[in-house]
């Protein structure tokens, strides 16, 4: 049995109908009359093919013709790839990146497992759209699915959504045995964003929580095991099991700021400035896309849109006091007191003086804890010129440590 779509116009009769009944887009009524799981009606809404049969019950339970709904221009020709992207992403305007994107094409082209991670609004989110849009008429994959973690979903609940895909609406429930199976079977893109949302707080970074340590045990296998597809994984913080060892195939992408590309970011912006000044406010907020756009907002509002007023203030501005908290709030005690004590350095710091700054934990532990710190993208580490490495923090973070934790 073929794949039906709605049309944009179609959907319009059908939320019509389910108005008149009360219902939300998933109500768990409609989806048991309809015969139905509520993954499968979220892909109705999203204009993803699904089978005939769902498709015309659908339908049917809200009192509309299916006909009336459906895109009689569809169609899927051979080798097209079966494609469910749960939140689009605009990449109509992009800057720079062309080595990152290098970086991470040849991974999910080669990779069982690929994973990128950073601060948050560094556009980690971002460059997956972009590469995706870059490699789709490359024919490499058979399916792609993208899901977000940020409301928490239990395994089972993900694997029974991604089976059901992958298996074109003909299995409903599985496991991670016939997910393997699939991967092997089939050319697949899997992409699960915000995988911190199930990461542990108040321990060092990269462990799940103990709800959610099932999520440790499908990595673990999608990374050892023989199969065809690729799962990508977008988080703040690297999961410790997703760590390859020599000759495993894993890629790995820690994304910093932008660096040229971002005078034209801060230009797009309306900003007025020379070179330097606009190349001084990118050091200022360590290339971070999400500090500019907000920084150039309240410079357009308070300066009139000039940098040199801005850095003539003398003073930066904390434009993501959100994300930082919730960067903060999931940080161990030593790791809070490294962040303070960093923060207070004049100058970039030794391991063997945060060591000794910290006397009270062994030597190892703290070791533990900056480690934990490079992974959560907190810290920058920096070459000395006699090849020892110190530690500092970027000017952003720095003054929204002393502003919360420094009295």
């Amino acid at each position: 049995m073929g794949s039906l779509r709605a049309s944009k116009e179609g959907l319009d009769i059908v939320e019509q109908a389910r108005k008149k009944k009360g219902w939300t887009k998933t109500a768990l009524t409609w989806c048991e009359k309809a015969l139905t799981t509520e993954a499968t009606l979220k892909r109705f809404w999203r204009l993803v093919p699904i089978q005939q049969e769902s498709f015309t019950k659908i339908c049917e339970v809200v009192g509309v013709d299916w006909e009336n709904v459906v895109d009689e221009n569809f169609s899927l020709p051979t080798g097209t790839p079966r494609i469910d992207w749960e939140q689009p992403i605009d990449v109509s305007i992009f800057y720079g990146r062309k080595k990152e994107l290098a970086t991470l094409e040849k991974s999910v082209f080669k990779d069982r497992l690929a994973i990128v991670s950073g601060l948050g609004g560094i556009g980690k989110t971002t460059l997956v759209g972009k590469l995706w849009e870059n490699i789709k008429g490359k024919g490499e994959f058979e399916y792609v699915i993208q899901r977000s973690l940020c409301n928490k979903p239990p395994l089972s609940e993900l694997l029974n959504d991604l089976i059901e895909f992958l298996s074109d609406d003909e299995e409903k429930t599985g496991g991670i045995f016939q997910l393997m199976g699939y991967l092997r079977k089939q050319r697949c893109l899997l992409i699960l964003d915000n995988v911190e949302a199930i990461m542990s707080s108040d321990k060092l970074a990269g462990f799940f929580c103990p709800e959610y340590q099932d999520y440790s045990d499908l990595i673990k296998r999608v990374k050892a095991e023989q199969h065809k597809s690729c799962l990508l994984l977008i988080s703040w913080e690297r999961p410790k099991d997703s760590v390859g060892l020599l000759g495993e195939k894993v890629g790995f992408l820690r994304l910093s700021g932008l660096e040229q590309e971002a005078q034209e970011l801060l230009k797009a912006q309306g900003l007025l400035g020379t070179d330097k000044e606009l190349e001084t406010l990118n050091k200022l907020y360590a290339g971070n896309p999400g500090s500019l756009k907000l920084i150039s907002a309240l410079i357009q509002e308070l300066f009139d849109g000039r940098v040199q007023n801005y850095l003539r203030s003398g003073t930066i501005v904390v434009v993501l006091n959100e994300i930082l908290a919730q960067h903060f709030s999931r940080l161990s005690d030593l790791e809070t007191k490294i962040m303070i004590n960093l923060a207070m350095n004049s100058e970039p710091s030794s391991l063997s003086q945060l060591i000794e700054e910290i006397s009270s934990q062994p030597a190892s532990k703290v070791m533990e804890a900056v480690n934990s710190l490079i992974n959560r993208s907190l810290i920058e580490k920096i070459s000395s010129e006699v090849g020892e490495v110190l530690f500092s923090l970027l000017p952003e973070v720095r003054k929204y440590v002393k502003s919360k934790f420094v009295k």
